[in-house]
C-alpha cells in the first residue's frame, strides 16, 4: 500500500515539532531555534537546532535532519508509512492509503478491516 502525499503533507505541516521533540529529550530556547543534545551521535555540544517557525530539526553534528515525520522514523526505526500513522492517531487524523490493486484510497483502518 502507497501512502498518498497529501496525507504525509497533512500530518508532517499540522504536527508541533518541538512539542514532539520534547517528549523525547529536553529542549532549550535559543534566539532563532531551540536547541539540545542530539539523541542520533553522541552529542554534549547541544548541535540539534529545532525550527519553531519552520517546522524542522537540524544536527550540526552528524547531519541528520526533517520534519516531524523523518524524526518519528529516526528516533522510533518505524518505516514512513507506520511513523505517518504514528503521528496521525497523535494528531486524530485519518490517514489514506493507496492500494496497491485497485488504486483507490481508502482509510487505514478501512483496509485492515477488509483484510480480516
Amino acid at each position: 500500500m502507497a501512502l498518498p502525499y497529501d496525507t504525509y503533507y497533512t500530518v508532517q505541516t499540522n504536527s508541533d515539532l518541538v512539542s514532539l521533540i520534547g517528549q523525547y529529550l529536553q529542549l532549550t530556547p535559543g534566539r532563532k531555534a531551540y536547541k539540545g543534545n542530539c539523541p542520533f551521535h553522541n552529542d554534549s555540544d547541544r548541535s540539534l537546532m529545532v525550527s519553531a517557525e519552520k517546522n524542522i530539526f537540524k544536527c550540526f553534528g552528524c547531519g541528520t535532519e526533517g520534519g516531524p515525520v523523518e524524526f518519528i522514523m529516526q528516533m522510533t526505526k518505524l518505516p514512513l508509512a507506520d511513523a505517518v500513522n504514528k503521528l496521525a492517531g497523535l494528531l486524530t487524523i485519518d490517514v489514506a492509503v493507496t492500494s496497491q490493486f485497485d488504486g483507490q484510497t481508502q482509510t487505514a483502518d478501512r483496509i485492515a478491516a477488509d483484510q480480516q
